[in-house]
């Protein structure tokens, strides 16, 4: 859809006989929003802004949106060789780590950040332009949107329930927000939880993934072990550990199954990345378990599965769950957050109880030993993720959010649409 240009430089009624050369000299149009990008590699969430980002470009209008990342990587690569402005530039982005006793060191960059952030928005964005920022991780340019008196968007994709000084530190800088969008409904309760004042603010918006041209193509049974697949960054939160152990059950039980484990550490986080293969040692699995590492392109991983686990301990939506289901896999899954919105237990999938080794184990025994069970379940789960969760519904819902709020951009109907809706 095609958009007026969000901004125009003003021409003096005196200068009328030279219009043509003024406009001639005029500037190009500045953006109508300007994305702020906290990671740059290419998981879940940062898969999902790269869409958000190539559906504003589709939208039409110059200069409709830019991107600002602290450092260059695998995302602001995709989203340069998509035609999309990218605008390097170092900011502090926000770590589990740093709201303890780090946060002395870190709270100081992040002011300094703020005069940054503010330069750089009266430079780079159109006064009724919208600063979106993706996730929780930079709230100093929530900040900055508010001091330079644009408008703001975040779009939450944690769910930090449990530490209560925890929760506020990180939600607290969304009452900044114009608004905020929410990843599935249990991250819009929470947030409702912790400041019910963002609940009138806040829209759920679900993750979309375009369905693969290509999909796996079943093997025989028996031809190999069944393999199991699990992708995500290797994380106590993600709960791989969880998995191994459930495995090292199934091994001793006489079960012949294949394990793959996509995804790597953040940077500080590689104590975990050792306990796990210390625990693979220490079952004797190396031959069953194998590491992958972070795959910019997993879609090879999936296509070669046949059943997806997301052993999560905390799931804010599950955009990997919903990936393996658009590549009809079966998923078993915690049953937690978001992950509870996205696989229907007995239907597409398995929902365990999180934390259960044994259920996990279970669950899994009984896919990785029934085909006919897997293919029913693997059918009904793409089914499903080709009606509830389209990628084609998610770039409408973002750009018509996104546009609706900028000048010259007036279709805001789907960001009329609130927490409390019904949606899928």
């Amino acid at each position: 859809m095609g958009h007026e240009p969000p901004y125009s430089a003003p021409v003096s009624s005196r200068f009328a006989p030279r219009r043509r050369a003024a406009a001639d000299a005029r500037p190009p149009a500045r953006p109508a929003v300007l994305a702020i990008a906290p990671s740059v590699e290419l998981y879940g969430a940062d898969r999902m802004f790269l869409r958000a980002m190539t559906a504003l470009a589709a939208a039409g209008g110059p200069a409709v949106a830019t991107v600002v990342a602290p450092a260059a990587g695998e995302l602001t690569g995709r989203i340069a060789a998509a035609g999309i402005s990218v605008t390097v530039s170092p900011f502090q982005v926000l770590r589990k780590s740093l709201l303890g006793p780090r946060a002395a060191v870190a709270l100081p960059r992040m002011s300094l950040d703020v005069v940054r952030a503010c330069r750089l928005i009266r430079r780079e964005l159109a006064p009724g332009g919208i600063v979106y920022v993706n996730t929780l991780t930079a709230p100093q340019w929530l900040l900055a949107a508010r001091l330079t008196g644009r408008r703001c968007v975040c779009h939450v994709r944690e769910r930090e329930a449990g530490r209560r000084l925890v929760e506020l530190a990180l939600v607290l800088p969304l009452l900044l927000c114009d608004q905020v969008i929410a990843n599935s409904r249990a991250t819009a309760e929470w947030l409702a939880s912790v400041a019910p004042t963002l609940r009138p603010r806040t829209t759920v918006i679900y993750n979309g993934v375009p369905l693969p041209e290509c999909r796996r193509s079943r093997p025989s049974a028996g031809r190999r072990p069944p393999r199991v697949l699990v992708v995500g960054r290797l994380s106590p939160r993600k709960g791989q550990d969880l998995l191994i152990e459930s495995v090292a059950r199934l091994v001793r039980s006489g079960t012949d199954l294949s394990v793959t484990l996509v995804g790597d550490v953040f940077p500080g986080y590689e104590w975990y990345r050792d306990e796990l293969r210390a625990l693979v040692a220490r079952h004797g699995l190396a031959d069953v378990v194998h590491f992958a590492g972070f795959q910019a392109d997993p879609a090879p991983y999936y296509r070669d599965a046949d059943v997806l686990v997301v052993p999560s301990r905390n799931e804010p939506f599950g955009t990997v769950a919903l990936e393996g289901m658009a590549h009809g896999l079966p998923v078993v899954a915690a049953a937690v957050a978001g992950l509870r919105e996205i696989v229907v237990d007995g239907v597409t999938g398995r929902l365990v109880p999180a934390e259960s080794v044994d259920a996990l184990a279970d669950a899994l025994g009984v896919l990785v030993t029934d085909p006919r069970l897997r293919q029913r379940l693997g059918a009904a789960g793409l089914d499903r993720a080709r009606r509830s969760f389209s990628v084609a519904e998610y770039d409408a819902r973002m750009t018509a959010l996104l546009l609706g709020g900028c000048s010259g951009h007036k279709d805001a109907a789907i960001a009329r649409q609130r927490v409390d809706d019904r949606g899928h």
